[in-house]
């Protein structure tokens, strides 16, 4: 296959709205179809560290079949709880959460494939949409960029943003934990970092145009 052949392929598939955002698909560098796997490697997958990123801010429990059967005796269906819940007389939950402990549980009652196709298909879909609307962005701005950084710099940026009011949130308000959130800040961030990477070598300056 040709230098480029993919994403000439692949671009021929998209309504022509979508093609235009990437004009110059036929000869550019393969590397910057190599920036997403790399990062998904580092982040989610056993390569060169002990164990993913992630796994790395996430606590444990003792004996998770244990857990699990107390979650399920506590919790009756699925759905997100907060205990103490905001349903308390606002005197009475003052008085738990000082007292301790609090959580915030995301609890799923019924069992569900860890490869579910389906899954990767929603996930797929919307990362698609995630890039899509950021490739926008990012070609209606073009008339302001100088060169390639430019691009990959207001990526960052519009992810740095987002990370930070979503990610910073949680453990400012919800008091979640700091590791994970810190985690998801950098990851959001580094994604778009790693969209701008790849968005630079098909977004030109409108000087270059």
């Amino acid at each position: 296959v040709e230098p480029g052949g993919f994403l000439s392929e692949w671009r021929g598939c998209l309504p022509l709205t979508a093609r235009s955002l990437f004009p110059y698909p036929s000869h550019e560098k393969q590397s910057a179809r190599a920036c997403p796997g790399c990062f998904g490697h580092v982040c989610f997958r056993r390569h060169l560290l002990d164990e993913p990123l992630t796994y790395k801010v996430l606590s444990t429990t003792a004996d998770d079949r244990v857990t699990l059967a107390a979650l399920d005796a506590v919790f009756p269906a699925t759905g997100m709880y907060i205990v103490p819940g905001p349903h308390l007389d606002p005197a009475v939950a003052a008085e738990l959460y000082q007292a301790g402990p609090s959580a915030t549980v995301h609890f799923i009652k019924e069992g569900f494939d860890m490869m579910d196709p389906s899954v990767f298909a929603k996930g797929y879909l919307h990362y698609f949409v995630v890039a899509l609307l950021l490739g926008v962005l990012l070609r209606k701005s073009a008339a302001s960029f100088k060169g390639y950084s430019c691009v990959v710099k207001l990526s960052t940026f519009i992810g740095l943003t987002g990370s930070l009011l979503l990610g910073l949130s949680e453990p400012i308000w919800w008091h979640h934990s700091w590791s994970w959130s810190l985690f998801n800040l950098l990851y959001g961030t580094l994604t778009f970092t790693v969209a701008g990477l790849v968005f630079g070598k098909f977004i030109k300056p409108a000087a270059a145009n």
